[in-house]
């Protein structure tokens, strides 16, 4: 029986007990113990069938009762195995404390079942009373490793603290390295530091803990190393914001000999990777950003795993797709994700997330359908990464106006309804939803035009952390409610010191809302703490200062902030005062501000060029202003959207060439909207063309007949003769 279990035969060593039973007299506490761990294997490899497993081992367990063997110390600790790998804690621990007489294996049995259902501190507990010679027992070798795991497993889960502001990226675990520490010292104390096995957990304890000097002090000790202490140390240097180290020491344990990687190696030299893809700076290739630096180190580990055959385990498979995606090339992480035999939801999530943070959302959308007609069940990761794109699509509904999805006009906001039903329908099925979830779902809604819903999704959460705010308050600036957006803010900063306290796109989105509602006050305020906190030179916010100042009027202090920037290689401050300027219809500032812009290497963007249009438009300047237009996409690399059409028709409708208006109208690539037709009505109504105002009203009708101003234009327009 301990043979077939050993050999991962659980069936047949269950059935050898029962043949067995059926003889008299062959049944003693020995004979129990296979069969127990029989179950406890089983219930651990094929984890559906835990209830299973469970009533067997219970039934053992009463066996062993009947027959008086549940004293004996290897029944015991084997039913404190069982239990605890059939996910019964209570039932285990009930076991342990009835245990008459207990060693160093039932001790330890009784702690890594703690472990294994993620009770590390009961772990920790367990140790501490076994330290104090309750049972007149010592913690041995496989103690140590135990309660070591426990403390790097409770590491995982703490919240880092930054100990040197000059390097933010080192998170130190502090309780959990204490408890570490104080660990270290009794194994010591009773030499079992020097042993591998407890000497490699050390290392993963302290690089989970964030103590690398310690991890590496304790691993260049070691008289021998296995792939558990290379990939431990790896991990450890990765998790501290040390790529470049962590990559160094993977190739460094490629040439140590009879040192074979396992496929954790390579998923942590992944993680490294992908650690130094936030870093890298992207190139253009094809009309493609990709990190070229990084997917060549990304190519070669995934080379050195398919040397030793780990290309093909869906774990080094996930990681290589995230690492491609993260380096921008999707074509490599398609090309692995399709040579995989077997699909599961992390390989799927991954390769969804690929797709999403490339800007290939339609085709994340369509991976995550796919997925489904699979029968995959998709986790809170993978959901997230959906809810992203759709997100990312519907914010764009807006500039690409034959996008799939029909918008439907409802309180003067305009509502994606294929994407927020998309979102309210991943919604609606989530089982589990965690924060990062409530945060998507809150951006989702939002961008998807719903605030009703994002609002709900924000009010139900038991606490809120910066993103949850920014994302309600950004989405309430997106969806017209700035003045909702500047009270929503009033709240969350009531407590600088909280949790919850503003960041620098907090302070963006209230600026923004404060520049829509021309709230110059409210903006001073705003600036105020913005600068008591030191982040005015935060280029998002000193841009939305400059915007602010520019939007309501006050150009003086708008020039004074524009002149305070140390990076003048910043396109969004140079467009927020041109167009500052354009509304105070300053033509030679806002051409001065334009050819300002070239000689600082700096492309004009659209909003930039709307604010050109504008002042063109107002001056009266059509022949300037049509060049601008027409070289747009040419000169500037920008392409005209609606808004761009929209200042030019009304351009024309002002100098009275309402027929190239109308002209335009027709050849533009985009649907007209009823704003359009409205600036064609409007210009018809100032030049009394009742021929061109005819067929905008007609048009404008259509698309909104309750239009009560189309109706008085047009009404006006009939009064006056022709030409008049």
């Amino acid at each position: 029986m301990l043979g077939c279990v050993e050999n991962g035969d659980e069936e047949l060593a269950l059935e050898l007990f029962d043949r067995m039973q059926m003889q008299e007299g062959l049944l003693n506490a020995r004979t129990l113990v296979p069969a127990l761990m029989a179950c406890a294997s089983l219930a651990v490899t094929h984890k559906w069938r835990k209830e299973a497993c469970l009533e067997r081992g219970a039934a053992l367990h009463s066996l062993a009762v009947q027959l008086g063997f549940v004293s004996d110390v290897y029944v015991g600790s084997t039913l404190v195995d069982m239990y605890a790998s059939c996910g019964r804690l209570d039932r285990a621990r009930e076991v342990f404390e009835k245990m008459r007489q207990r060693d160093a294996v039932s001790w330890t049995t009784m702690i890594q079942g703690c472990i294994d259902n993620e009770e590390g501190e009961m772990a920790l507990q367990l140790f501490r009373r076994m330290s104090s010679c309750e049972d007149g027992v010592l913690p041995d070798g496989s103690t140590y490793v135990a309660v070591l795991t426990a403390c790097a497993g409770l590491a995982a889960r703490e919240v880092g603290f930054q100990c040197s502001y000059e390097d933010p990226g080192k998170l130190v675990k502090l309780q959990s390295l204490q408890k570490g520490m104080e660990i270290h010292r009794q194994a010591l104390k009773s030499g079992y530091s020097s042993d591998f096995f407890v000497a490699s957990s050390l290392v993963v304890m302290y690089a989970k803990c964030g103590s690398m000097a310690d991890a590496r002090a304790i691993f260049d000790r070691l008289p021998h190393y296995d792939a558990v202490c290379w990939t431990a140390l790896i991990l450890g240097y990765a998790e501290s914001d040390e790529a470049e180290l962590a990559l160094e020491l993977f190739w460094c344990m490629q040439r140590e000999l009879g040192c074979l990687p396992s496929s954790r190696t390579f998923v942590t030299a992944l993680v490294a990777c992908t650690g130094l893809a936030a870093k890298d700076q992207a190139q253009q290739i094809d009309g493609k950003l990709v990190k070229v630096s990084c997917l060549d180190k990304g190519m070669a580990i995934h080379c050195e795993a398919a040397t030793f055959g780990w290309d093909c385990d869906v774990f080094v498979a996930s990681s290589l797709v995230d690492v491609y995606g993260k380096c921008g090339s999707v074509l490599d992480a398609r090309l692995t994700f399709d040579r995989m035999p077997r699909h599961d939801t992390v390989l799927w999530t991954a390769m969804i997330q690929a797709c999403g943070e490339n800007g290939e959302d339609e085709a994340a959308v369509e991976l995550f359908h796919c997925m489904a007609t699979r029968g995959l069940l998709p986790n809170a990761r993978t959901s997230v990464a959906v809810l992203s794109s759709i997100a990312s699509l519907a914010a764009r509904k807006e500039e690409d106006c034959r996008g799939a999805a029909q918008a439907l006009q409802v309180d003067r906001k305009i509502v994606g309804m294929d994407y927020l039903e998309r979102v309210m329908s991943i919604h609606s099925r989530c089982r589990d939803v965690d924060f990062i979830m409530e945060n998507t779902l809150i951006d989702a809604y939002s961008k998807c035009g719903s605030v009703m819903d994002a609002r709900k999704v924000f009010d139900r959460m038991e606490s809120h952390d910066v993103v949850s705010w920014n994302a309600l308050i950004l989405g309430l600036v997106d969806n017209g409610e700035a003045e909702l957006a500047t009270e929503l803010f009033a709240r969350m900063t009531q407590n600088e010191s909280s949790p919850a306290a503003a960041d620098t796109r907090t302070f963006a989105a209230v600026l923004t809302a404060c520049s829509s509602l021309a709230a110059l006050e409210t903006g001073k305020l705003v600036h105020a703490r913005v600068c008591r906190l030191g982040v005015e030179c935060e280029p998002y916010v000193s841009n939305c200062l400059v915007g602010l100042y520019s939007r309501c009027g006050s150009i003086s202090d708008a020039e004074e902030l524009f002149g305070s920037i140390s990076d003048r290689k910043n396109a969004v401050a140079w467009s927020a005062l041109l167009a500052g300027y354009s509304s105070q219809g300053t033509c030679e500032k806002v051409f001065s501000l334009l050819e300002g812009m070239r000689k600082e290497g700096l492309q004009a963007d659209g909003v930039a060029l709307l604010g050109v249009l504008s002042v063109c438009s107002h001056a009266g300047l059509v022949e300037k202003g049509k060049d601008y237009f027409a070289a747009m996409l040419p000169k500037y690399g920008a392409v005209p959207e609606l808004k761009h059409y929209h200042c030019m028709i009304d351009m024309l409708g002002r100098a009275n060439l309402v027929s190239e208006a109308v002209a335009m109208v027709e050849a533009m690539p985009y649907r007209a909207t009823a704003m359009t037709w409205t600036i064609v009505l409007a210009a018809c109504h100032k030049w009394n063309n009742h021929a061109a105002g005819n067929a905008a009203f007609q048009a404008l009708v259509k698309l909104e007949p309750e239009n009560a101003s189309a109706y008085l234009m047009m009404a006006n327009i009939y009064t006056q003769p022709p030409g008049s």
